[in-house]
């Protein structure tokens, strides 16, 4: 057995003592040749304590095992990252310099502290729970996954963080869990900011009269505004992920995707960049007269493409257009006659008044007078 020998200045060694029986002079140590011999035809016991000096390994040792301490301690403290490691009850074994700085503590207010100071929301009062219910069921829910869960500041303050969490057996049989935590405060925000800038674009892209469509290079739908769903007559819910084809006239819906897919391959533009007349279909299916302008817009993150479409709807125009047309020709035909289509397919006006009854300058060459000229001029 190992025993504790006080020498005479008070240094206390660490040495081994066993007991023997002496018989015949024989020498019952191993260890030294200081051990009396037995007298003859005797049996004697005698407690041999040899004076090995083993503070020295054990010292060694004891070094040896700080300085892997130290070594997995430097390791967990050069992560980015905050992590914990709590044994079954949740009392916390070791954390890193990223946990100390995130949450507000030194180090030594939280080694030896439960997990569940650090945990947000309702998780704070429910950890011991969680955990007794794990070790009893082994029904896991959060161990090997991540999640995101409120934490919370030694001021008070909760932030969201992602969880992922580890079991590890250790060498008695027993468990220990390894946390590691990642701050999510700066995301969070850049995903506000980014939701802030979307909802100003959109309301931009709202406020204007004509339709705005944009779509990814598969045609899909991925934007539009207010009035696209005006005109075409469909909700957001439904037009938003639909391809851009349903929106297509003049047979143009069956043939859209592979004009999409020719210029991605070739490069070649026939419209992007351009305007030009076409028909589109709304929701009911009736076709009316739009102009279409396209551009493309490349993004320099992930170098896809989106095209963008601005649409006016022409229909107001063409009817105007062909109101005029008719009210010309109704001058026409009531100051130069109705048009006469010859064999060549030329149209010219058939004069009313071929006497020289019609005609003021008495020649009767059939030519308008020239007071109704003027009048027909100036009408026009």
């Amino acid at each position: 057995c190992n025993v504790i020998i006080l020498q005479a200045d008070g240094e206390k060694l660490t040495g081994s003592a066993r007991l023997s029986k002496l018989t015949d002079g024989t020498a019952p140590c191993n260890n030294c040749a200081d051990c009396g011999a037995a007298a003859p035809g005797k049996q004697l016991y005698i407690v041999c304590v040899c004076a090995l000096d083993t503070s020295r390994s054990k010292l060694w040792s004891d070094a040896n095992e700080l300085r892997r301490l130290k070594r997995i301690q430097d390791t967990v403290d050069a992560s980015f990252d905050a992590m914990f490691t709590i044994d079954s009850k949740g009392t916390i074994l070791l954390l890193n310099d990223s946990a100390v700085e995130l949450f507000g503590y030194n180090y030594n207010e939280l080694l030896g502290e439960n997990i569940s100071v650090i945990c947000g929301g309702e998780h704070a009062a429910k950890h011991a729970e969680y955990l007794e219910n794990y070790l009893k069921t082994g029904v896991t829910k959060i161990m090997g996954k991540k999640r995101e869960v409120p934490a919370r500041k030694k001021c008070g303050t909760e932030f969201p963080v992602e969880l992922g969490i580890k079991e590890i057996q250790t060498e008695d049989d027993g468990v220990i869990f390894a946390a590691f935590i990642k701050d999510l405060s700066q995301q969070k925000e850049q995903e506000r900011q980014l939701r802030y800038r979307e909802r100003v674009t959109q309301a931009a892209v709202d406020s204007s009269f004509d339709p705005m469509i944009s779509i990814s290079e598969s045609g899909v739908i991925v934007s539009c505004n207010k009035a696209a769903l005006n005109l075409f007559g469909y909700s957001r819910e439904s037009f938003l992920g639909s391809n851009i084809s349903i929106i297509c006239g003049d047979g143009h819906h069956k043939h859209h995707d592979e004009y999409l897919q020719r210029y991605l391959k070739t490069g070649q533009k026939k419209i992007i960049g351009r305007k030009r007349p076409t028909k589109a279909r709304r929701a009911d299916g009736t076709e009316f007269d739009i102009e279409l302008g396209v551009q493309e817009v490349v993004d320099e993150a992930t170098g896809q493409r989106l095209f963008c479409g601005y649409i006016r709807d022409v229909t107001a125009q063409k009817l105007q257009k062909a109101k005029m047309m008719r009210h010309e020709s109704s001058i026409q035909d009531n100051f130069f006659g109705p048009l006469a289509t010859s064999a060549k397919g030329t149209k010219t006006p058939i004069s009313r008044g071929t006497s020289n009854a019609s005609s003021t300058d008495g020649k009767g060459t059939g030519r308008m007078p020239k007071r109704l000229l003027h009048h027909a001029n100036t009408s026009i």
